[in-house]
């Protein structure tokens, strides 16, 4: 299954620790066959966080320094889009607690990530809502 998973090499390249991090996101949508992905997005540990990346800004997203830069997205340590779900309480707990892998890849668990979009849908739904339908077109 990971053949069809784009970048893989740019992340098997990065060498980061296997117990450190999680692919999140559009990867399950690539894998259950509804889409190529166009980028790897990681949530990584506090712990990869402060060991290879403490340069970085904790609150903002950033790429794997390298060939893949683009390609390899790390989210914020202290505002990924995981932390925030009811009853997580922050990326360690996800990337510790909330991981299976498939084919060797840590993956963030696929009841997360729908939960994940469920919320995000509910913001957006939220947000049109308050647009009166006539501007909605």
């Amino acid at each position: 299954m990971i053949e069809k998973v784009k970048h893989i090499d740019g992340l098997f390249d990065a060498n980061l620790p296997l117990g450190e991090f999680l692919i999140i996101n559009s990867i399950w949508l690539t894998l259950m066959g509804l889409r190529v992905n166009g980028d790897l997005d990681l949530l990584i540990s506090s712990k990869l966080w402060n060991n290879r990346f403490s340069d970085k800004p904790r609150n903002l997203s950033f790429g794997i320094p390298g060939k893949y830069e683009r390609r390899l997205r790390v989210h914020s340590i202290d505002s990924g889009p995981y932390g925030k779900l009811l009853g997580i309480k922050d990326n360690d707990d996800v990337v510790y607690n909330h991981r299976i892998e498939i084919e060797g890849l840590p993956l963030v668990e696929p009841s997360l990530y729908f939960r994940y979009k469920v919320e995000r849908f509910l913001v957006l739904e939220s947000k049109l809502s308050k647009i009166p339908k006539w501007r909605r077109i």
